[in-house]
């Protein structure tokens, strides 16, 4: 299952999850390539959904990580976080699907 974002996208093949970067956003961002993160080393999947002015995004809480705090300013200071894609209104029926296999995986024993 593979998700696009605005920079990255997002692959789940039920035992990792991949994030890739690729062009300008990437470059500007995070910088360009590919991080696994295997499924046993995920703790959580945050969520914030894009709202008709903002941007949301999709972040993957790993142990040892540094996750970003809530409040105003979140989406921005997850656009350089490498375990997080931005995603944009036309991102989100894909988003959530993978975030949905992503969260079951979890669960399963």
């Amino acid at each position: 299952m593979k998700a696009k974002g605005y920079n990255g996208t997002v692959e789940f093949n039920g035992q990792a999850v991949i994030i890739t970067r690729e062009g300008f956003n990437a470059r500007a961002t995070v910088g360009s390539g590919s991080k696994l993160i295997p499924l046993r080393s995920i703790n959580a999947v945050q969520w914030k959904p894009p709202s008709f002015l903002t941007n949301g995004f999709i972040e993957f809480t790993i142990s040892g990580g540094s996750e970003v705090s809530g409040g105003a300013g979140r989406t921005s200071k997850n656009v350089t976080n490498e375990n997080a894609v931005i995603v944009t209104r036309k991102h989100v029926d894909e988003m959530l699907a993978l975030k949905a296999a992503v969260e079951a995986a979890l669960v399963a024993p």
